[in-house]
């Protein structure tokens, strides 16, 4: 079976909101709309992408709909297993710069799987190879 990313029904600012409404994240995370907005420029696209059904995107809309989910919930340690497998070369550097300024802007950490030497490269600080 093909890997999914999680959506539910309704667009993607429905999507980006709901983890919002959830008991664990009520008092320390808020809708920051012009934060997403940023972001989603970052990643080579408009706010209209936050009006798209959610349903509908391809694979690497997908992925950018959930590491902006993520990222939102201001985590300081982030999994990100293959986050741009199904990405175009250029959104995938646009991540990559999306990433890089995340992390540096508090104590934050991110565990990053990818099977692209050169990504791995350009991204990674410190790198685990798996036999």
């Amino acid at each position: 079976m093909a890997q999914r990313c999680a959506v539910t029904p309704g667009t993607v600012e429905d999507n980006l909101r709901l983890p919002l409404q959830w008991r664990q994240h009520r008092h320390h995370a808020n809708w920051q709309r012009t934060t997403i907005v940023t972001w989603l420029e970052t990643l080579g696209r408009s706010s209209d992408f936050l009006a798209w059904d959610a349903e509908q995107l391809s694979g690497g809309e997908q992925q950018v709909l959930n590491l902006l989910r993520a990222l939102q919930l201001q985590p300081v340690l982030l999994l990100l297993d293959e986050c741009t497998a199904s990405l175009d070369p250029s959104t995938c550097r646009a991540m990559e710069t999306l990433l890089q300024h995340w992390l540096s802007e508090a104590a934050r950490a991110c565990v990053f799987t990818s099977h692209d030497p050169d990504q791995i490269e350009r991204f990674c600080n410190r790198v685990l190879a798996l036999p």
